[in-house]
């Protein structure tokens, strides 16, 4: 969530952005926006934060990978100070207004208190101790933020530790290992249908971005950047964005409030249609987390006239991957001010909003938008300096060392 960084201007040390990524940050904040717009009914839109966390270890492991090839080391101190400067002032400007929303009455207290103290130390989760009922939170998408800085906080000092003694196999083969551990995991509960695919803990998945970056950092060296990846990746990549494409369209109809009636028709005798379908719908959301890196790896892997890349290069994606982390905060609260007749399902934590359904989307899509971008442009920017929102190949070739 955090990633989309201000512009960044080239120089011999700093690779130009990517404008690709941005698109998947659009797509990403899009999806997150939709889930809760249409009241977190369709779970497999959570899909949206594993490419945030994909994106987010891919890009970080990427910067890590070029400063030490170039410069030998990792410069903690400013790799920390860039993420505080492009975290805190956001954040904080939110939480501020969340406290204040709540004092007004309009959201709910103590809790939005407790919730705005654990955010802004980046332990969220220990709000969830404090307040048991999920339903009466009001900032619980900060968690995502929280599995992100502790990624960050413990994945950069041991990763550059690893180059520094030039064992950056070694540093491969842990991410290889998370990573693996976390998909056949992942697997194991998708396959089994179990409400525990739903989770919302997921490191590993920014660990598959790490694998990639390693995977693209080694080809650079091996080829200059100047040939495509061998037609492997390609077909594997094809594959990952069809299983995440598929996933999401399965996922949306298998949790629609008709689908119970559609399943006993398509599988008349074979069991509940209800049952099916929730099966399907957890189905879904295990196999989309699992595809989501894919979306990455298209980014290199594909020539780049190819539809992939020109879809997310599209100017409106790019845009809202631009202001997404202020999109990402702002939404929630805007649809709980907005809507407080809005009626939360205990058993399922779903949300149901009264009146016409275009409004949550638009208040969602449309109008946090437009607050996000206020905030990008007259309060984050202040604060931001140039930073790295996308790895090319020339950041690479440059560098001293061979992966080994």
């Amino acid at each position: 969530m955090t990633s989309a960084e201000a512009p960044a201007t080239r120089t011999p040390n700093r690779p130009r952005r990517d404008p690709a990524l941005d698109g998947i940050r659009g797509i990403a904040v899009l999806l997150v926006c939709l889930d809760h717009a249409l009241g977190l009914r369709y779970s497999v839109l959570t899909v949206g934060l594993d490419l945030f966390f994909a994106l987010s270890g891919y890009l970080i492991t990427s910067l890590a990978l070029a400063e030490s090839s170039q410069t030998g080391t990792i410069r903690m101190k400013a790799f920390f100070e860039r993420r505080v400067r492009r975290i805190f002032p956001a954040l904080l400007l939110f939480l501020l207004a969340s406290v204040l929303l709540g004092a007004a009455g309009r959201l709910p207290t103590p809790t939005v208190y407790i919730e705005a103290f654990f955010g802004a130390v980046l332990l969220y989760p220990l709000a969830f101790v404090l307040v048991p009922e999920v339903i009466e939170l009001r900032l619980s998408h900060l968690h995502s933020l929280f599995q992100e800085e502790w990624f960050y906080i413990f994945w950069v000092p041991a990763l550059g530790s690893m180059l520094a003694k030039g064992r950056m196999r070694r540093a491969f083969r842990v991410a290889c290992a998370i990573a693996a551990l976390g998909a056949l995991s992942r697997l194991a509960l998708t396959l089994a249908g179990s409400p525990a695919v739903e989770g919302v803990l997921r490191p590993d998945i920014m660990f598959f971005g790490s694998v990639i970056a390693f995977a693209r950092y080694g080809w650079v060296q091996r080829t200059g950047g100047d040939q495509r990846p061998g037609r492997a990746w390609v077909w594997l990549t094809s594959a990952g964005l069809v299983l995440l494409v598929g996933s999401i369209v399965v996922g949306v109809i298998a949790r629609h409030p008709n689908s119970a009636q559609w399943m006993d028709s398509l599988f008349a005798g074979r069991g509940d249609g209800a049952a099916i379908a929730e099966r399907l719908a957890l189905m879904s959301v295990g196999f989309s987390r699992l595809a989501a890196p894919a979306a990455v790896a298209a980014t290199f892997v594909y020539r780049s006239d190819a539809v992939v890349l020109r879809v997310l290069r599209n100017p409106v994606l790019r845009w809202y991957g631009l202001v997404s982390y202020g999109l990402y905060l702002w939404h929630p609260i805007v649809l709980f001010v907005l809507h407080p007749d809005m009626v939360i399902d205990a058993k399922h934590v779903w949300i149901t909003f009264p009146g016409p359904s275009w409004r949550p989307l638009f208040d969602s899509i449309v109008l946090s938008a437009a607050l996000a971008w206020v905030s990008f442009r007259f309060f984050e920017q202040r604060f931001l300096k140039r930073s790295n929102l996308g790895i090319t190949a020339d950041a690479i070739r440059t560098s001293k060392t061979n992966p080994g």
